[in-house]
């Protein structure tokens, strides 16, 4: 649980629930399985069973057994620290911060146990390491559980347990990631290298030793997940393999062959990562074959216990059913098979289809306005080429031009945009304070992250190649860092990463008080004049989710020039200086 999604769990626990129920640990680039012997792996079992089902005290008590059958059981530790911080925190409490709807009390209450209880263990543990001085795994424990108010101390321990014992893989895979996190990407493949010479059967190392390579060399990436998938087809890293593998992959027909393996992978271990890779295998059906997606979906209802799979199976069958109730000209039968489509919120890859299949059936309809705008609505949110092609294409017969499309685009966007809370916030790299003014003139993207944030690091290589492309038109990336523990790490990470965003100091109370965000990462675009037109943002980890934010940037960007060729006169929402509030 720690390169992808540790950060956001551990920072309070503030995640994107409802995709985690249905791509559960998908979103990680690790997943633990419980190591050592036989009699703690019986334990641990125990244990996950109980944590599943909600009974975390009787996860923990299972997880304290297992790690005492087997004290290098670094599993059982990692879920024994985790678990705990759930009991240690009121459920009420705990239900109202992971829902969104925690009072300030509750989210100050909330940290104060958890905080309470990672010193509780902290001591715990101390003992331990002091009365077992020839266990490794409790030394690695200590550094698990300073990782985030104490790098330096982490790595002190992980460094100790590796002295303890040379073979201790997980050291080495803890040390690869705090090389990470510090920029050092030579260092953090030299450790995991280590990992897999000192484990060579366990699969998990060889797995985070490929993915190393996911953006630095694709080519290593994929001979060393092939490798994985080869040598241990019956394991849970096999399934991770091919499900990163399909995201990878630029090419549609080798996502469908990954994606098929993954699907026709029968191993018990593979189970958790088919979750993600058949939500990827249906989203590629429903643009060739909403008949296919719907089979899919359809034998899935009853393999996962939310009603995610129920609505996609609705979706596809509505698709189907109005493509062709349209080829018939029945297009009142088309509008009236999407109304059944309830897609969840947290679902936007395919969004677009729905949107211009309505369309379609509108325009069928003698509807053509409301096809334009419905549209428009969706453009104007989530930039895509294809609506915008179809956009244009409606709008040529209503009489519009391009031009004219574009500023129907902009006026809505405008109506939708916010002033952006003015701030004041020091500098990384000069000794003055930076604020929202500072960047009037500028489109900018304010990015709150934390280093050790495993979601924020893969947005990275997305967000940069946007920088890139637009930052001599006048756009900039903001990045605040909400955890002053690891201020040190910040730009050893920045220039190690090789990014060019503009790095201020900031704490989780700035960021939740000020921007009300609930986890990292978070994402807001704000225009030359100070006003946010988009955000927070879904993550930007995907070619497609790039693509969207260049189409905003450029919705941005040409406004700005806009306004420098001609100053509209009055107080337009568009050109409202900074901080004002418009009712």
């Amino acid at each position: 649980m720690t390169r992808m999604i540790g950060g956001m769990v551990m920072r309070w626990g503030l995640t994107l629930v409802a995709m985690f129920v249905l791509l559960g640990p998908a979103v990680c680039q690790e997943q633990g399985s419980a190591q050592g012997t036989s009699e703690a792996k019986v334990e641990f079992d125990k244990a996950e069973t109980a944590r599943k089902k909600g009974d975390f005290k009787t996860a923990v008590d299972h997880y304290r057994r297992a790690i005492e059958l087997d004290p290098d059981n670094t599993d059982a530790h990692e879920y024994y620290i985790f678990t705990s911080g759930d009991v240690a925190t009121n459920k009420e409490v705990r239900d109202a911060v992971f829902s969104g709807k925690a009072t300030p009390e509750q989210r100050a209450e909330f940290k104060k146990q958890r905080e309470e209880n990672s010193q509780r263990l902290k001591a715990e543990y101390g003992k331990l390491a002091e009365e077992h001085p020839a266990q490794a795994g409790y030394q690695w424990a200590l550094g698990d559980l300073n990782m985030y108010d104490d790098p330096k101390a982490a790595i002190r321990y992980f460094e100790a347990s590796l002295k303890i014992n040379p073979k201790f893989a997980p050291g080495y895979q803890s040390l690869s990631l705090m090389d990470e996190i510090q920029g050092d990407l030579d260092g953090m493949r030299e450790n995991l290298h280590r990992a897999v010479d000192a484990a060579p059967n366990d699969p998990k190392y060889l797995f985070d030793y490929a993915y190393a390579f996911h953006h630095s060399d694709p080519k290593e990436f994929t001979r060393l997940s092939l490798e994985v998938v080869n040598r241990f087809p019956d394991s849970e890293r096999a399934a991770q393999a091919l499900f990163w593998l399909a995201e990878s992959t630029p090419t549609e027909s080798e996502k469908l062959h990954y994606l098929e393996m993954l699907r026709d992978d029968q191993a018990p271990a593979a189970q958790d990562w088919k979750g993600g890779g058949l939500a990827m295998l249906f989203d590629i059906y429903m643009k060739s074959d909403p008949a296919k997606a719907y089979a899919l979906a359809k034998g899935l209802i009853k393999k996962y216990p939310d009603d995610s799979w129920k609505s996609f199976a609705t979706y596809a069958k509505a698709i189907g059913d109005a493509d062709r109730f349209l080829k018939r000209d029945k297009a009142g039968k088309a509008l009236k098979a999407l109304e059944k489509v309830k897609l969840p919120k947290w679902y936007d890859r395919e969004h677009h289809l729905l949107v211009l299949t309505r369309a379609r059936a509108l325009n069928a309809n003698k509807q053509p306005k409301q096809a334009y705008d419905a549209l428009l609505q969706a453009y104007a949110t989530a930039p895509n080429d294809e609506i915008h092609t179809e956009l244009v294409s409606y709008g040529k017969e209503l009489g519009k031009n391009v031009e004219q499309v574009d500023g129907d685009v902009w006026d809505l966007q405008v109506k939708n945009s916010s002033p952006a809370e003015p701030f004041s916030l020091p500098s990384y790299t000069s000794d003055k304070p930076m604020s929202l003014d500072d960047f009037r003139g500028r489109v900018i993207l304010l990015n709150f992250w934390y280093p050790l944030c495993g979601p924020c690091r893969g947005e990275f290589p997305y967000i940069q190649a946007v920088l890139d492309k637009y930052k001599d038109q006048g756009f900039d990336i903001v990045a605040v860092n909400v955890l002053p523990t690891q201020d040190e790490l910040v730009l050893p990470l920045l220039k190690g990463f090789k990014l060019g965003f503009i790095p201020l100091k900031g704490s989780e109370d700035f960021a939740e008080t000020v921007y009300k965000v609930r986890g990292e990462p978070t994402n807001f675009l704000i225009g030359a004049n100070g006003r946010i037109y988009f955000g927070p943002l879904h993550p930007i980890s995907s070619p497609e989710s790039q693509r969207t934010l260049e189409l905003q940037v450029e919705a941005l960007l040409r406004a700005k020039q806009a306004e420098k060729e001609s100053k509209p006169a009055g107080d337009h929402p568009a050109t409202s200086p900074v901080g004002s509030r418009h009712d």
